[in-house]
């Protein structure tokens, strides 16, 4: 007890004496009692035990599991730092506590130091004492404050401890209803941002959720915090890769197809806007599944893979506008390869990967199509390259299918910066305003996944918000324009009242947030369509002929010739294998060369198209800035 000090430090010194006649046999007991009751007893007494947990080691190696897991045990008791939910600070118990907690970490890391094969053992401990998710939010934040700090001084076990640690944030993270903070439908994104501001609904669901939520956001401020220190600019980079190689790891094995993630997936998008390498470093691996050949990936990891991959490139205000083109180039390339080798009528069921890629682009042009048609090197990516309007002529009719938040938006984005024309867009939404494609509505609600939506957890909110590309939305829409895109995703005949709800839907577009898609998700909660379902194309036979005319004409207008994507026509293709086969090199523009750390892999720009060949002026200039890059 705190009151016993110098009877502990006399009880120290003498079993100091004679630490070798310990054995784990005969004197567990007194050894676990001894190092859980000396740490309140004064800095003399905490001096005495670090003495006598190195003997014990150094003599009896039995004795090391018993000295760790005794120390431990403290990280769920003694705090790092005090509750940031205190109305007023303690004082001395508080500066107290902080040194407590710092002689555990020092007697710790005289173990260790000692019986380096003893982290094996720590690891074994910290994930049996880490605190199960219905433990109240203090205990969780009092040891992963300790566990992250242990880091510091054990680094050989970064990887199985984030991975733990991740793993019981994913958990509860899935639990996490957001419809309950978000009030009625009118309240829209406006509501979410204040999302801990709102008075506590009085249901137990609800209070439990709220709960929750609390805990989720203390976990994330502290491992965001940690990677903040990892990643400081003064620290050793050979950390920093290691620590985001790590993330990135744990992101494809934990968090990529884990359904209902909601916050867990901001650790990697943090990490990576740490540097540029990292942001191609994880587009790369998003876009060599995306882009993925033969079956070398289940559908859900290809769907998933591709809905981070778009929402990145949404959301990652820090990401640079050439590595954006880059890999908007990259999806653009496969679509089109795709378009070339199906010349057939919409098919979900069939399609489904060519359908998510399109959403895909689709949804990050949404959000950058301005300022890439503003910026002189990257106009003609948008307007030529990336074949937009072949896209969205094609018989596969991408319009018709996608998320129809996302094509409305798409749409009015295509005719506000003069990328396509109106006359070309009416024929096909004419069309679509009265064609039911049976299986668009199923695959539409599995796409309607964001997973970089608005941040709503309000602690650690101030880490994401400084480097998040909010939506802006587009300026005087009138409402000429939402008639016109009103029929884009009607899978069935429209009525007054649908007609209503589905102009709501493209007034907030793109910023709908991710309580609206869980809603729809809830409607189908099997999620597993009947055995006996086959989608099947009810699209009335039509002449094509007049919409590719207008197609070549606009094309030739612009005067694109055949170069548009690399100075040879598109190659043809027999089977979507062969498609996706050739498609699937273009992502090496994102991966390492052979022979380099993934970390350290850089997207190459080619010569000759936007955003490539030499530096400019000012880029020349910044390069010193950049090295680390």
């Amino acid at each position: 007890g705190g009151d016993g000090g110098p009877h502990q430090l006399s009880l120290l010194r003498a079993l100091t004496k004679c630490t070798a006649s310990l054995t784990k046999k005969d004197h567990h007991a007194v050894v676990s009692v001894v190092l859980n009751n000396c740490w309140r007893g004064g800095e003399a007494v905490v001096d005495a035990a670090e003495v006598f947990a190195v003997n014990c080691v150094s003599v009896n190696a039995e004795l090391v599991p018993t000295c760790i897991s005794a120390l431990a045990k403290q990280f769920l008791e003694i705090p790092v730092s005090p509750p940031p939910q205190r109305s007023e600070p303690q004082g001395g118990d508080d500066e107290k506590e902080a040194v407590l907690s710092h002689g555990v970490h020092r007697v710790l890391s005289r173990v260790i130091e000692t019986f380096p094969t003893g982290s094996t053992t720590l690891l074994q401990q910290l994930k049996d004492r880490f605190p199960h998710k219905r433990r109240d939010l203090e205990m969780q934040r009092c040891f992963l404050e300790n566990a992250l700090q242990v880091l510091e001084y054990v680094p050989q076990i970064l990887a199985p401890l984030l991975d733990e640690v991740i793993d019981r944030m994913v958990q509860i993270d899935v639990e996490i209803v957001v419809e309950d903070f978000v009030g009625d439908a009118d309240g829209g994104q406006e509501g979410g941002d204040e999302l801990f501001d709102m008075e506590l609904p009085k249901s137990k669901e609800q209070e439990e959720n709220a709960e929750r939520a609390g805990k989720l956001d203390v976990m994330m401020l502290l491992t965001l915090d940690f990677i903040k220190t990892v990643c400081d600019a003064s620290k050793p980079p050979i950390h920093r890769d290691a620590l985001f190689q790590t993330l990135l790891d744990i992101f494809e094995r934990r968090i990529l197809t884990t359904f209902r993630s909601k916050y867990t997936q901001f650790l990697i998008f943090y990490a990576s806007h740490f540097r540029t390498r990292y942001i191609q470093n994880l587009l790369s691996h998003l876009l060599k599944i995306t882009t993925a050949t033969g079956n070398n990936f289940p559908d859900a990891t290809l769907l998933a893979a591709s809905c981070y991959c778009g929402s990145f490139l949404a959301r990652a205000g820090f990401a640079r506008l050439r590595v954006t083109a880059t890999a908007l180039r990259l999806l653009a390339t496969w679509l089109d390869e795709y378009i070339d080798a199906h010349d057939t009528d919409p098919d979900p069921a069939t399609h489904s990967h060519f359908y998510v890629v399109a959403q895909s682009l689709m949804y990050a042009l949404c959000f950058k199509m301005s300022s890439l048609v503003n910026d002189t090197k990257h106009i003609t990516l948008v307007k030529l390259e990336l074949r937009i309007d072949k896209v969205v002529a094609c018989r596969l009719n991408p319009l018709k299918v996608v998320n129809a938040s996302v094509a409305g938006q798409f749409v009015k984005a295509l005719t506000q910066n003069k990328v396509l024309d109106r006359a070309l867009l009416e024929p096909i939404l004419r069309r679509n305003a009265n064609l039911v494609v049976r299986g668009a509505a199923e695959l539409a609600e599995e796409m309607s996944f964001f997973p970089f939506d608005p941040y709503l957890l309000k602690a650690s909110k101030p880490h994401i918000e400084a480097i998040y590309h909010d939506w802006q939305g587009e300026a005087d829409s009138d409402e000429e324009d939402e008639e016109w895109v009103a029929g884009i995703g009607s899978n069935s005949e429209p009525s007054a009242s649908a007609s209503s709800r589905h102009h709501s839907m493209i007034e907030e577009s793109i910023a709908m947030s991710l309580s609206s898609q869980l809603s729809l998700s809830d409607a189908h909660s099997d999620g597993n369509n009947s055995p006996s379902w086959k989608p099947m194309s009810f699209s009335p036979p039509s002449d094509h002929s007049a919409l590719k005319a207008a197609i070549q004409q606009q094309a030739l207008q612009r005067k694109p010739s055949n170069n548009i994507a690399g100075g040879t026509p598109p190659r043809q293709h027999s089977s979507p294998a062969t498609a996706r086969a050739a498609a699937s090199p273009v992502a090496g523009a994102f991966l390492a060369a052979p022979g380099m750390n993934a970390v350290s892999a850089s997207v190459p720009v080619p010569n000759g198209v936007p955003g490539g060949g030499e530096d400019s002026p000012s880029s020349k200039r910044k390069r010193a800035k950049r090295q680390d890059d």
